[in-house]
């Protein structure tokens, strides 16, 4: 396991799901669907934009977001598939490192 991913688990109905909580890499651009609840930022200055897009508009403020990731899978045999799935990106600033860090999940902001 590599040390910046930290696998949470949550149990439900006696099942354990494990989900995660990561540093997203700098050059990761992905597109942002949409604001979590409790983000206090204008949707519409943000929404549809590349990740990378976006900082000048947060104004040191916290990102809590949708965005939509795009991954290859290849079984054994088969042709590679496309797959895309949505998780949820929180960026928050830090002022002795003067940029932000950015975390990828796939905890639902109910839950965290």
């Amino acid at each position: 396991m590599r040390p910046e991913a930290y696998p949470i688990p949550l149990g439900w109905g006696g099942r354990t799901q494990f989900d995660f909580v990561s540093r997203m890499k700098s050059n990761a651009n992905p597109p942002i669907l949409g604001l979590n609840r409790g983000c206090n930022l204008d949707e519409r200055k943000i929404k549809g934009k590349k990740l990378a897009e976006v900082p000048k508009d947060l104004n040191g403020e916290e990102l809590d977001s949708k965005i939509e990731i795009k991954y290859y899978k290849t079984k054994k045999g088969e042709q590679r598939v496309q797959i895309l799935e949505e998780f949820r990106l929180v960026a928050i600033y830090k002022e002795e490192d003067e940029k932000y860090h950015v975390y990828i999940t796939n905890i639902s902001d109910e839950l965290l």
